[in-house]
């Protein structure tokens, strides 16, 4: 079941049913030979090729763009949303254990997206408080929210200019942050945010709206 919030910015969270959880968690795909890293090795990605995980995933993606009309009206005016299509792809990601280190600073996700969701698998026998948790951050009225990381909990929201959000710092733990990164890509581009030699660089004032 997916809540709806409005506040710092629209997204939904919620939990998926425990089986499915269970299975995905069965599923997680560990070879080493498929994980494609970061510039900073501190994240690894799998593309998930199982076609029951990709239907579930893929569908829920297109749910939250359907939820979603009003707030694609709302802040992208001149874009014709009966027209939005988008490809979902899904990915096993890793911040692997090891000793404490700096996750991703405050950013907003490249204007090709729609859609992004995070669900997380976190290690049964880890404890919470070591980090890696979400901050979702209104960069016009300055509130936060925490999104803690944590056994099957999930949040997925529109890629909307305010939809600002950074990673905590993730303390050196025995297990690695596992999650579902979940991604419904158009051709389009919604705004002109983009990273510089893999770094977050801009902010909200540098952001330009392709279709306010």
């Amino acid at each position: 079941m997916l809540e709806y919030h409005e506040n710092p910015w629209p997204h939904f969270t919620g939990s998926l049913p425990d089986d499915f959880y269970n299975h995905v968690k069965s599923m997680w795909d560990e070879n080493d030979t498929k994980k494609k890293w970061n510039k900073c090795k501190n994240r690894s990605n799998i593309i998930i090729e199982d076609d029951k995980i990709n239907t579930i995933l893929n569908d829920i993606s297109l749910g939250i763009l359907t939820k979603s009309k009003h707030i694609f009206e709302k802040f992208y005016p001149r874009l014709d949303y009966e027209k939005l299509t988008g490809e979902c792809s899904n990915l096993f990601s890793e911040n692997p254990a090891r000793l404490a280190y700096p996750m991703r600073n405050l950013h907003i996700d490249n204007g090709n997206k729609l859609v992004t969701g995070l669900w997380y698998f976190r290690h049964e026998n880890e404890e919470y408080g070591y980090g890696g948790n979400l901050i979702l951050h209104n960069p016009i009225t300055k509130e936060e929210k925490i999104f803690e990381y944590g056994e099957n909990k999930i949040v997925l929201f529109p890629n909307t200019p305010i939809s600002w959000h950074r990673i905590t710092i993730r303390k050196c733990s025995e297990h690695p942050r596992r999650f579902i990164c979940m991604r419904l890509e158009t051709k389009l581009k919604l705004h002109n945010y983009q990273t510089k030699n893999g770094k977050d660089v801009m902010i909200y004032e540098d952001l330009k709206n392709n279709y306010e």
